[in-house]
């Protein structure tokens, strides 16, 4: 007989726990035989001594012959159960199993039965559902931070509107035709036509670039913790654009720089013109909160 693999052998451990008997069974076999002993029953003799042999209980006939009926028995359901599994999954046409729990102990299911069951049901399908908080924006800017200057988002806001290119002038050109002809068909006096929106104004536009201009180096030294830098260039802007539409971010960074510089009494005068200056301004938040050691009154 073929030697037994782990599979085997652990089936067969299982079938052996399920229907051997139990201790108790043991002792009682074992007392009945040992009655029957004691009454006069004849006992197997060693030629030439008069004592008779020790028998060892599990030597004796009936427990020899009820070990061996229980070995066969199970090594007979397990080749059994083993060429049904074999045969089911090669129909199923999957890898025959390795070895297998003892079925139908507690369920009453049969290998077959099982077999039949995995087969109805399918593989099973795992589904992941990817959700998750959105993740903090580690990057967002500190707006307490003394050094944070006035995004460069608020000097992108004023930026100017890019120049006319000639083909957008030929098509205003060409639409100012059409509507000048459809006029002369329906009056007699050429209107006068007013100028377009969307006109650039060169004087207002080249304001604006020189304000950015000088704004922009201001907020990277503020970035770079270069003080003193920023207030001069600052105070620059303020000399040259007086009247500027970029005011408000300008006083927020001249504000920053001051405080920056330690000149916190400075800042407290700063922040409340801005304050009388600037009612209801959005920046207002963002004035008070820049330089937390100033002491506004």
């Amino acid at each position: 007989m073929p030697e037994l693999d782990d599979g085997e052998r652990a089936y067969l451990a299982a079938y052996l726990q399920v229907h051997s008997p139990s201790r108790a069974d043991a002792e009682a076999s074992l007392a009945r035989v040992e009655e029957r002993l004691a009454g006069g029953e004849a006992v197997p003799t060693v030629a030439g001594i008069d004592e008779p042999a020790p028998v060892r209980w599990w030597l004796r006939p009936r427990v020899v012959l009820t070990v061996t009926a229980v070995a066969l028995a199970a090594t007979v359901a397990l080749l059994m159960r083993l060429d049904v599994s074999t045969m089911l999954a090669q129909e199923a046409g999957r890898e025959p199993p390795a070895g297998a729990a003892y079925a139908g102990q507690d369920t009453g299911e049969t290998a077959g039965e099982a077999v039949s069951r995995e087969r109805a049901l399918g593989p099973a399908k795992v589904s992941v559902e990817a959700a998750g908080e959105d993740a903090p924006n580690e990057d967002a800017p500190n707006e307490d931070a003394p050094n944070e200057g006035a995004p460069d988002e608020a000097l992108d806001a004023y930026a100017p509107e890019p120049e006319a290119t000639p083909e957008a002038a030929e098509s205003a050109s060409a639409r100012s035709q059409r509507r000048r002809s459809r006029s002369d068909q329906s009056a007699t006096q050429e209107p006068v036509e007013a100028p377009t929106a969307d006109e650039p104004a060169p004087v207002a536009d080249a304001t604006l670039h020189a304000e950015i201009a000088l704004l922009r180096p201001a907020q990277k030294a503020l970035r770079a913790k270069d003080y003193a830098r920023a207030l001069r260039l600052l105070d620059d802007h303020a000399k040259s654009f007086p009247r500027s539409v970029l005011a408000e971010e300008r006083s927020l960074g001249r504000i920053q720089a001051l405080c920056g510089l330690g000149r916190t009494a400075e800042a407290a005068r700063s922040i409340e013109q801005f304050g009388r200056a600037h009612p209801g301004s959005p920046l207002t938040g963002r004035v008070q909160r820049a330089c937390p050691a100033a002491e506004v009154p």
